[in-house]
């Protein structure tokens, strides 16, 4: 595992993890947090959606409720191919909530 977003925020995800013992099958790890007072809510960047959609089987989301990751036996919520999930299940509100500005 590897800890991707300290060296290159731009690449699109947090963790590089492996399926294998094998260093062989990448995984890509985006993980947003939220905490339990709320709805499970995150913003989720333009860059982080174009990786995973082009990273669809290796892409996964890792959803984590800051007041229990503390608790035994707490594991986040983990989505494989959340663009699929997000963008053609359509199973959750999305919004977009940022404009991008720039002048001629």
């Amino acid at each position: 595992m590897y800890w991707i977003s300290p060296i290159d925020t731009g690449r699109g995800f947090d963790i590089l993890s492996y399926d294998d013992k094998k260093y062989i099958t990448e995984r890509y790890i985006e993980v947003k947090s939220y905490s339990n007072n709320r709805q499970v809510s995150f913003y989720w960047s333009e860059n982080e959606i174009k990786v995973a959609q082009e990273n669809s089987e290796i892409y996964y989301l890792y959803l984590v409720d800051r007041s229990k990751m503390h608790n035994d036996g707490y594991e986040p919520e983990i989505i494989k191919n959340p663009y699929s999930f997000f963008f053609q299940e359509n199973n959750w509100n999305k919004s977009c909530s940022n404009w991008f500005f720039k002048r001629d």
